[in-house]
């Protein structure tokens, strides 16, 4: 069966983002995903995209992370106690491992992976502003907009901190 036959579900489309992809294609829609290959190289496209940005973000993250220790000692103690609450409502003990005990910190890893949820990141908001932050100062997909700075239809625009040879009409 084609993979355009298997996006829907019970006569109902589903809400992934495969789907929508074929909802478009079966739309008829110019530029639709009308055929299998086509539909690959898109969600191919959006794999590889996610996967660089998220490499990027990450990177620049512990940069961000190491290069200010204040920052780094409080995500520190905000995944220390978030690890110590998890653990303690599923029941289980947080191992403790030495500098040099690697199969210890690899056990200790895999338990904190285990007691990380969708919900529970939530409780993580120290996290997420250094997260944020990293984003806002080195986003993963650069955001060029153009504004012009005055109402003369021929001024150079800005474009972020770049100067731009593009003519943009004020308003």
């Amino acid at each position: 069966m084609c993979v355009t036959c298997e996006g829907k579900l019970n006569g109902q489309m589903k809400h992934d983002i495969l789907s929508r992809f074929i909802e478009l294609g079966e739309a008829g829609d110019d530029g639709g995903f009308g055929d299998d290959k086509s539909l690959r190289d898109v969600v191919l496209n959006f794999v590889i995209a996610g996967r660089d940005t998220t490499a990027t973000t990450l990177s620049w993250f512990t940069h961000m992370a190491m290069s200010h220790p204040d920052v780094a000692e409080k995500l520190r103690r905000e995944l220390c106690a978030f690890e110590a609450e998890r653990a303690r409502e599923e029941g289980v003990a947080v191992p403790c491992c030495g500098p040099d005990d690697d199969k210890a910190f690899a056990a200790r890893v895999a338990q904190f992976a285990g007691l990380l949820t969708y919900d529970s990141l939530g409780k993580l908001v120290y996290l997420h502003a250094c997260v944020t932050e990293t984003l806002r100062l080195y986003p993963a997909v650069p955001q060029v907009s153009a504004h012009a700075r005055t109402h003369d239809h021929r001024t150079p625009v800005r474009c972020n901190a770049m100067q731009c040879d593009a003519d943009v009409a004020a308003g």
